[in-house]
């Protein structure tokens, strides 16, 4: 979570496009920008918004992430049929490693209490699996963590993502603002907004939790 407003972004991007009265542009307008940025910067930066918090289950093994949600990056323990009761702890396992030990891992015995999940972002980054298979009926809650897009902002609240993104955030909505009169400026501007993200492939790579295990280490 941020400390700086909306209306403070908002005031700085109107003063770079000289328009300070807000003839060209409304603070409405801007405030669009402002949300459409945080949401990009989101899906472009999975580790910018994470949310920790219990998720109950569906029926059977295979699962989706809550609907704000854009990519899964640990299931940490089960917390009963209330979401309010911790429990044993959950491990991450390949599905190679699954189907090579269970081939009918999904048809196995349903229960509420997950022992492992499985994950492959690179397959579908919304979807995930859980050993045992969830009941039909009186389903599991876990604790989970998952980076997600957060709610919209009005003017006076609070950005949901760390103050160090102020400077992506306006180029953004420069970026948007300028589509309106000069495309090739605007262009520019989504140019250095990737710049000072600094995305890379090497970057999507590490928001993959099975590297993690791969290399021995903890999340």
């Amino acid at each position: 979570m941020g400390t700086l407003t909306g209306q403070s972004i908002v005031d700085r991007v109107e003063g770079t496009l000289q328009d300070p009265g807000n003839n060209t542009w409304g603070e409405a307008e801007l405030l669009g920008h402002l949300n459409d940025a945080i949401e990009r910067i989101c899906i472009l930066k999975p580790d910018a918004y994470v949310v920790t918090a219990p998720v109950q289950l569906a029926a059977g093994a295979k699962q989706a992430l809550p609907a704000s949600g854009i990519s899964l990056k640990d299931i940490i323990r089960n917390m009963g049929a209330d979401g309010n009761t911790p429990g044993n702890a959950v491990t991450l396992v390949g599905r190679d490693e699954m189907n090579a030990a269970l081939p009918a891992w999904m048809a196995a015995t349903a229960s509420a209490t997950v022992v492992h999940w499985i994950y492959d972002p690179k397959d579908d980054p919304k979807t995930f699996y859980v050993y045992p298979p969830q009941p039909a009926t009186g389903m599991g809650y876990v604790e989970m963590r998952h980076s997600a897009v957060p709610a919209a902002i009005a003017l006076g609240a609070t950005i949901p993502i760390d103050d160090n993104y102020e400077n992506a955030i306006m180029l953004f909505m420069l970026h948007r603002a300028w589509l309106k009169k000069q495309p090739t400026l605007a262009a520019g501007y989504l140019g250095m907004f990737m710049t000072d993200l600094g995305l890379s492939e090497e970057r999507k790579k590490e928001d993959d939790p099975n590297k993690a295990t791969e290399k021995g280490g903890t999340r």
